[in-house]
């Protein structure tokens, strides 16, 4: 060594050497997880692209899926968390797992990730069968909250704790708790007692969309069904997402589903686009007309294309920090729980027709009828949506009935398609 470099401190040879002398820890081995939707009373198997869902119920604690049947105590314990809101354990929930996997299979970030988003096109299917207006098949985003938990054995093969990662802006911890110290209970607007169930037709044209399209197409639909479906908590206990929240996440859905992301003319002029060759009403002439709208889209301007701006004009002042949504022009056309309303019940009725233009879907009369009567809708008040929707349902059923008639010697049909279940 040259005599003038400086002799290193001797606390820092040892620890150098230590350093140097300590065997590499072994990675350790992954872990079973457990992935389930412990609020989601699924009435049927359900499959889609690689995720499959089964039904698990308490009183029927059997688990084909299960490799090693002796696991099902084990998954017992873990589902035993979760509560109704009369404190017992939920009855019926549905259980995940991915193509050649078992149901109990070490599930890395990767994994994790497919998982969450073909559960995310679960929820939108059952979002988007729905009967927002008239109230049935019941379904929102808590129905749909995704777990996953790895599984824990002590040295006796027993299942005592459960092990979960818990994300922190700091990086990632370890939480390990004994099962029968937990609780989980129900989010309020999941505790229905109905069935969750999906419309089996569009998940396939969705699954379809992604083998024909490019990654960029699929990726724009996945953000705008998560945005719509995140925008579906329905909490109403002042813990979910607040409503602002809810009517910026509905805008972005409709921006990603009609690629108009950041310009509202091009969103109004993408919907008409959708909805070119139906029976469109007449702004000048609809209950919503004002000279507010005709100053801001014009006179020409379709419903459709006012509506959708006009939402789009509250979304600013909502992105923007604005915690009302007084506009100095005047006062909108639609209130603005008609406007979240109308989102929602309109995104599902657009993607539908998307799909079917692109020839992944066959729309039912029920939902050529929705189709019609949207704008319809759009120009009329709250107390009639209800009428439209149901009369322009009836109308295509009837419209089939009589094609179907026809096709079969002018006798009546032996079955008739109402809808996409």
């Amino acid at each position: 060594m040259s005599s003038d470099q400086p002799e290193p401190h001797p606390v820092a040879v040892a620890e150098q050497r230590e350093v140097a002398e300590t065997p590499a820890q072994a990675a350790p081995a992954p872990r079973p997880t457990l992935a389930f939707l412990p609020w989601c009373r699924l009435a049927n198997r359900l499959s889609v692209g690689p995720v499959h869902l089964v039904p698990y119920r308490r009183k029927r604690p059997e688990i084909p899926e299960l490799d090693d049947p002796s696991d099902a105590a084990a998954v017992a314990s873990v589902l035993s968390m979760y509560r109704d809101l009369h404190g017992e354990p939920v009855t019926r929930l549905a259980l995940i797992r991915l193509d050649d996997q078992p149901l109990l299979a070490p599930l890395n970030a990767e994994r994790r990730a497919t998982i969450n988003e073909w559960i995310k096109v679960v929820a939108f299917a059952a979002l988007a069968d729905r009967d927002i207006v008239e109230g049935f098949a019941y379904a929102n985003a808590a129905h749909f909250a995704l777990r996953f938990q790895e599984i824990v054995h002590d040295t006796e093969g027993d299942m005592t704790h459960i092990r979960r990662d818990v994300r922190t802006k700091y990086g990632g911890i370890k939480d390990g708790r004994k099962i029968d110290e937990l609780r989980i209970g129900i989010p309020e607007q999941a505790a229905s007692n109905e069935l969750v169930r999906a419309d089996r037709r569009l998940l396939s044209a969705i699954e379809a969309l992604g083998q024909a399209t490019d990654d960029d197409t699929w990726e724009r639909w996945m953000d705008a069904l998560a945005c719509f479906v995140e925008a579906n908590t329905d909490s109403q206990d002042g813990g979910g997402v607040p409503p602002r929240v809810d009517h910026v996440l509905l805008t972005s859905a409709f921006e990603s589903l009609l690629q108009a992301r950041g310009k509202a003319v091009m969103l109004g002029k993408n919907l008409d686009a959708v909805l070119d060759g139906l029976d469109r009403p007449p702004l000048r002439d609809s209950h919503r007309y004002t000279e507010r709208l005709k100053r801001r889209y014009g006179k020409k301007s379709s419903v459709a294309n006012a509506w959708v701006r006009e939402f789009y004009d509250i979304r600013n002042s909502f992105g923007h920090g604005q915690r009302t949504s007084e506009d100095p022009e005047g006062p909108y056309s639609w209130a603005i729980r008609e406007h979240e309303l109308l989102a929602t019940i309109a995104f599902p009725i657009i993607a539908r027709k998307l799909l079917a233009d692109a020839g992944h879907l066959r729309l039912t009369s029920q939902h050529r009828g929705d189709l019609a009567a949207l704008e319809h809708a759009m120009a009329s008040p709250y107390s009639d949506w209800a009428k439209l929707f149901r009369d322009a349902g009836q109308k295509e059923t009837i419209a089939d009935m009589g094609r179907a008639r026809q096709m079969n010697g002018g006798r009546p049909p032996h079955a008739i398609e109402f809808n996409g279940d």
